[in-house]
């Protein structure tokens, strides 16, 4: 039988902000939630590849399968002189916990683990089993975390039923968004190719740059698709330009620029490459195109989980939730390989990846809340199946 366990998210939360675990660094974060979910009963695979450490916790071996999946690593806390305390300990003030990876994602995996150790009191013999799927490579290159433990969870044949990423979805107020898909991301590099000279003699040269601007225009005024009913349409922004001969009286032998683009389902990868390509051969310059292609834009249709987790929000907070597909990329493009039900909840965004990253002290029990009765809502589900 399972141990009773009932732990406060917030003392979970400054426990796991004290790990100072940037990406991928973990620093013994896991080892703390692999100890806490052993005194519950898991089963515990951990998974380490390359430098990046991940690990798979079960619990039970009957009933639908259910997933928390979020993340340990964090983001650099960058100037550390910007914060108004250490980024690694975790203080409180104005009712608010500040702290690295407060509310991205630490919060969210906080506020899972007490809502599991309090269901697993009320309902020991649940219906249900839980798993929890925690890597330490969301913010770093996400190859060797969430993308081959989904591949250790086919070869193994453990497909969920639900997953839940605890991710920051909410935006202007806790709970106001549910993240049911994402868009794709491709990000290019352009070199263009021209003739260094001197810029009193621009005859005997040729200037990139100056043949960047309309090609950089074209793209930016380039009707990429329409979106559909679900995603916004193809967005495109310039990230980044570079030139510089050393010297302010040479006109530079060559111009880099780089530019992402969060595209829809109407278009690919593939359609957007020959777009740019296109556009680059008919200019006069020579070019070299690199390309990094970090996601295809997925969609999850809402079904039990979507609809516990609105029921939950609109009954225990008066809050009715919009479903959105906006937002940078997710793990949830990995998990939705398992075909099954992938939906992303989290707190507010709003000072994600910045100084004084935090999250308010009701927002983190509002949130172990909703997960809690999510777990019973999942059960009680499972119990008339």
């Amino acid at each position: 039988m399972t141990k009773q366990m009932k732990w406060e998210s917030i003392d979970l939360l400054k426990d796991l902000i004290s790990f100072r675990s940037i990406t991928p660094d973990d620093k013994g974060c896991q080892n703390y939630l692999i100890e806490k979910l052993r005194e519950l009963e898991f089963e515990i695979k951990i998974l380490k590849y390359g430098d990046v450490p991940n690990f798979f916790a079960l619990k039970g071996t009957q009933g639908p399968l259910f997933v928390f999946a979020g993340h340990t690593d964090v983001v650099p806390a960058g100037n550390k002189s910007e914060w108004d305390s250490d980024p690694f300990e975790p203080q409180i003030r104005d009712n608010k916990l500040f702290g690295r990876g407060a509310s991205d994602m630490k919060g969210s995996i906080a506020a899972m683990l007490a809502s599991v150790g309090t269901f697993l009191t009320l309902y020991p013999e649940s219906s249900i089993r839980i798993g929890l799927l925690i890597t330490g490579d969301e913010e770093g290159k996400a190859e060797n975390g969430t993308k081959k433990v989904v591949d250790w969870l086919i070869d193994s044949n453990i497909f969920p039923t639900w997953c839940l990423v605890g991710e920051p979805t909410s935006s202007l107020i806790f709970g106001d968004t549910i993240k049911n898909g994402r868009r794709g991301s491709i990000t290019g590099k352009v070199v263009l190719k021209g003739k260094q000279g001197h810029v009193a003699y621009p005859d005997n040269a040729s200037n990139p740059i100056h043949s960047s601007i309309p090609i950089i225009n074209r793209l930016l005024r380039e009707k990429w698709d329409n979106g559909d009913s679900n995603f916004p349409k193809t967005s495109i922004q310039i990230v980044n330009i570079s030139s510089d001969a050393g010297a302010d009286n040479i006109i530079p032998g060559d111009i880099s620029f780089q530019f992402n683009l969060r595209f829809s389902p109407e278009t690919s990868a593939e359609k957007i490459k020959n777009k740019v390509k296109k556009e680059l051969e008919g200019s006069k310059f020579k070019f070299e195109i690199f390309w990094t292609h970090s996601a295809d834009p997925f969609y999850s249709e809402p079904g039990t989980l979507a609809e516990t987790i609105e029921k939950t929000l609109i009954e225990k907070l008066k809050i009715s939730p919009k479903f959105s597909m906006g937002g940078g990329t997710s793990d949830g493009r990995f998990l939705k390989k398992l075909e099954c039900e992938v939906i992303e909840f989290g707190p507010t965004n709003q000072s994600i990846h910045k100084t004084n990253e935090n999250i308010s002290l009701s927002e983190l029990s509002n949130l172990e809340k909703i997960y809690l009765h999510t777990l019973i809502g999942l059960h009680n589900h499972a119990a008339k199946i």
